[in-house]
């Protein structure tokens, strides 16, 4: 068979089907198109999270070392900001 016969053969097999089968074939590229989306959007939410846990052990660790490295400044720090909220919070009310 020649190749315009084949397309032509192709053609008219696909004319032949109905269109259910067209729709359904359709309706699984979609399907299929949502699981690789989803998929993805899995394995970046999970490397999202990852790095931000990551960030928040590095950020706790880091305030951990400087409230050891210098208690006294971290305990004052502490107290103004409460003092400061305290003060905030009696105002509105």
């Amino acid at each position: 068979m020649t190749t315009s016969t084949q397309s032509s053969k192709k053609s008219a097999d696909t004319h032949d089907k109905p269109l259910s089968e067209h729709a359904r074939a359709v309706g699984d590229s979609v399907k299929d198109l949502g699981h690789a989306a989803r998929d993805e959007v899995r394995e970046r939410v999970a490397q999202t999270s990852e790095q931000a846990r990551d960030s928040f052990d590095h950020a706790v660790d880091a305030v951990g070392s400087q409230v050891r490295a210098r208690p006294l400044q971290s305990l004052l720090w502490t107290a103004g900001a409460g003092i400061l909220i305290g003060m905030l919070i009696a105002r509105r009310n």
